[in-house]
């Protein structure tokens, strides 16, 4: 049972809830600066998240902004999205937030999830079925080639292994898994069992629909009801739109007793689904032969009414299904398809789809079975193989990084919603990030230009444009952004105002305009710019107008998902670097009065900030991250000033004790590497003692899979430390930070276009960000350094 918020608590009670724990960002959670007359807090475990929301069971995810699909490390799905990454989660799945001695939940079987959730497969052995996803089944997973979309989980019992390849069709909602038998002895039965759970609901502010009521229980916003479909040889799985739902709840009664007559009555009932219950999410799942058995049935749980058939997993557990047609919620269901071994080796392929109607569902798939899975495969590898071949890559000799740098950009495809251009921070369900956070998508957006993939950075950053407040209301000041947006643009999370992600949205905003100039697309550049200006004025208006007139830094608010509202480094440094971008483009836009104003409130606080968070031995106080970001890209110290050697001196050591296993864990380590990377250019001192860290980060600490989580805890490996990623796996901001690190520390391949030289400095140098020091003090933070590059490096663009 799992051991957070009971959902006997009132939906205000949830919402409290949420507020006070809804807090993704742990860079705040394991190293807060604390306020500017407070020390830090005592740091949070690095899997503190996951003790909030539970434990992410995920490995590996698959789409390309349709139909997604999360898969854990031992191969069963876990997640399914649709119609797109930050749409419900339709999979019945629900891990613990903590283990029974208050250790880690990942400590327990499935991450404390029930044994009859999620979507996996066994053979039946001596009577009973052997999923492979138990022991005594051995497992390993890994893509099948550095930019393919095709996940393989390996299994070995005996003389006997599977090969089970996932991946979801291009541009299509079809999810196909094969399984290549090799070593079988004679006449095998293998057993598919699926617990969906279509939802068609999302809260506003508070995302936990599609999860928080995945424990077995009638009435809830998940599931509805489950068919047989003879014809198709398939199970449909669907919950009508949410507005029809409790009228429609007497006709699935009907329906589902009027299918148990057997005889044509089941495939008669299937043919009047989408009339009877109209759109909504339809689920259909079936193979590339007929099946043996079948049951469609209720899962057990409380208050389940006996006489019926047994719940599907018992059903699927003893291999032998009761051939039940159709279920109410809560439902499950599972296919048996029996294989004759040709010298020991056989394969079934699965399709699964997703329509808005069980017509559509059921025709996707027959025609996926038409098709064949071979074809389906190679046209699919085919288009991710096209798109990565444009990605621009680090300039590195080491498989690994380019492997990683690959998948770190294939995570974002899979993360963005096309038709709104969001891109969601994580597919995941646990924790519940699959919405769009303007702070990610800032840095994203950035990523995506450097990766040669401009077009996604400008649909995503119009995306932001489109949702930001225009109207003051309470809390939620005009020019602001919420926490986080569904793609839809509904506010996700309940924080109202973030100051760091409005000053970070600006100078995303401008950072993107001037990429597009230096890639001669100075038309796009310019309209660009003409549609973001009004969005940009708000936000800059709001900064300047939200400030401390006692300190002259920002206002206390909300800062890196912190509910509670500060006034640290965490916010100071975004609202510099965003009031010096907006301040650059209303220059380039003719807003001499925008431009003025601008600037000034970035000098001040830029003063500020050096009177209250930088002690007396010139040391930064305040967030790791943040005080790398005072380096690059705020470019908070004048070039050649030794404060810059005396930070960067402290952050590499930091480090240092994170990538040789001193701390419990960390995040968002490329923060800091990310900007050392470029600050430290022509220090090979220092540069030799961040290449061991760069390395470590790209090499040791993604899955095998090539992932990142948001954390990672260091275990005892005997030989060395061992990192374990945790929470909201594969993260994709933690990712596209990790991937600037390779790009920064190696340079690129093709070799990203350079920025234009600064002007002259005038008064104290390129940090005075008045007149035309303001130009140089955006550019690049290594020129701020006034240090040679290494010959033949193109310098990397943070901050332009």
């Amino acid at each position: 049972m799992r051991t957070g918020v009971s959902r006997s608590f009132p939906r205000a009670v949830a919402v409290a809830v949420g507020v006070l724990c809804f807090t993704p960002s742990l860079a705040r959670a394991t190293d807060d600066g604390g306020t500017p007359d407070a020390g830090p807090p005592p740091p949070a475990p690095p899997d503190s998240v996951e003790r909030q929301f539970g434990a992410t069971n995920v490995n590996a995810a698959l789409g390309d902004g349709r139909l997604t699909v999360g898969v854990a490390r031992t191969g069963e799905v876990t997640l399914l999205r649709w119609p797109g990454p930050g749409s419900p989660d339709h999979v019945r799945y629900e891990t613990a937030t903590q283990g029974p001695d208050g250790g880690s939940a990942r400590a327990l079987p499935y991450f404390g999830a029930q044994p009859d959730m999620g979507f996996f497969a066994g053979v039946v052995v001596n009577g009973a079925t052997s999923f492979f996803r138990d022991p005594p089944w051995r497992s390993a997973q890994a893509y099948a080639a550095d930019d393919s979309p095709v996940l393989v989980t390996t299994y070995a019992d005996g003389a006997i292994t599977v090969t089970q390849s996932d991946f979801v069709v291009w541009q299509q909602d079809v999810f196909v898994r094969r399984f290549a038998f090799a070593g079988l002895s004679g006449p095998t039965r293998v057993v598919v069992y699926g617990a969906l759970a279509p939802c068609g609901q999302r809260t506003p502010l508070l995302p936990l629909d599609d999860w928080f009521y995945d424990a077995p229980a009638t009435g809830t916003p998940v599931d509805f009801a489950l068919f047989y479909s003879p014809a198709d040889g398939a199970l449909v799985s669907f919950r009508p739109r949410e507005s029809a739902v409790d009228s429609l709840q007497g006709a699935a009664a009907q329906a589902v007793a009027a299918a148990a007559v057997g005889g044509g009555a089941a495939a008669a009932e299937v043919s009047a689904l989408d009339s009877t219950f109209g759109p909504g999410v339809y689920l259909a799942w079936g193979a590339s032969q007929p099946p043996s058995q079948e049951t469609a049935a209720q899962m057990a749980f409380q208050g389940r009414q006996g006489g019926g058939p047994p719940p599907a997993f018992e059903d699927a557990a003893a291999g032998t299904l009761s051939g039940s047609a159709a279920a109410l919620a809560p439902a499950a269901g599972a296919l048996a398809f029996d294989l004759t071994p040709n010298g020991g080796a056989a394969s079934l392929d699965l399709f699964l789809t997703a329509a808005s109607g069980a017509g559509a569902a059921l025709s996707a798939l027959d025609a996926a079975k038409e098709t064949g899975a071979d074809a389906l495969r190679a046209q699919t590898e085919r288009a991710w193989s096209s798109l990565v071949a444009g990605f621009t890559l680090p300039d590195a000799t080491d498989a690994r990084t380019l492997a990683v740098a690959k998948r770190a950009l294939m995570s974002i495809v899979t993360a963005t919603d096309p038709p709104s251009g969001a891109v969601v921070a994580s597919v995941t369900t646990q924790p519940p990030y699959a919405e769009d956070w303007p702070r990610d998508s800032a840095f994203i957006a950035y990523v995506l230009d450097r990766a040669g993939l401009p077009d996604r950075a400008t649909a995503n950053l119009q995306f932001l444009a489109k949702v930001q407040r225009t109207a003051d209301a309470p809390g939620e000041p005009a020019g602001s952004w919420a926490m986080n947006y569904y793609p839809d643009g509904e506010a996700g999370g309940p924080i109202p105002f973030e100051i760091d992600q409005t000053a970070l949205v600006l100078w995303a905003f401008e950072a993107h305009a001037e990429y597009l100039d230096s890639i001669g697309r100075g038309a796009d550049a310019a309209a660009f710019r003409a549609l973001i200006y009004p969005a940009a004025k708000r936000a800059a208006d709001l900064l300047v107008a939200c400030k401390d007139p006692a300190t002259g830094l920002q206002c206390p608010a909300n800062e890196d998902d912190d509910p509670q509202q500060t006034q640290t480094l965490d916010g100071a440094i975004p609202v510099y670097l965003g009031l010096v971008a907006a301040s650059r483009l209303a220059g380039v836009q003719d807003q001499p009065a925008d431009e003025a104003a601008w600037s000034a409130r970035a000098v001040e606080i830029r003063g500020a900030i050096l009177a209250r968070f930088v002690d007396d031995g010139g040391m930064l106080v305040g967030n790791r991250g943040a005080r790398g970001w005072a380096l690059c890209p705020g470019g908070l110290f004048d070039g050649g000033d030794p404060r810059i050697d005396l930070n960067a001196d402290e952050q590499l050591g930091e480090l240092e004790a994170c990538v040789s296993g001193q701390t419990p864990g960390s995040s968002y380590d490329a923060k800091n590497t990310d900007a050392l990377a470029v600050v430290l250019r022509g220090d090979p001192a220092r540069l030799a003692r961040l290449r061991p860290i760069v390395g470590a980060l790209l090499d040791q600490l993604p899955t095998a899979t090539g992932h990142y989580g948001e954390a990672y805890l260091t275990l005892d490996g005997g030989s060395g430390p061992v990192f374990e990623n945790v929470t909201a796996i594969p993260h994709v901001w933690e990712a596209s930070i990790n991937y600037l690190s390779a790009l920064f520390f190696y340079g690129a391949k093709p070799p990203v276009p350079p920025p234009p030289p600064p002007p002259p400095a005038k008064g104290c140098g390129c940090g005075d960000p008045g007149g035309d020091g303001l130009l140089a003090l955006f550019a690049l933070a290594a020129l701020r350094r006034r240090r040679a590059l290494p010959s033949g490096t193109a310098p990397p663009i943070l901050g332009r």
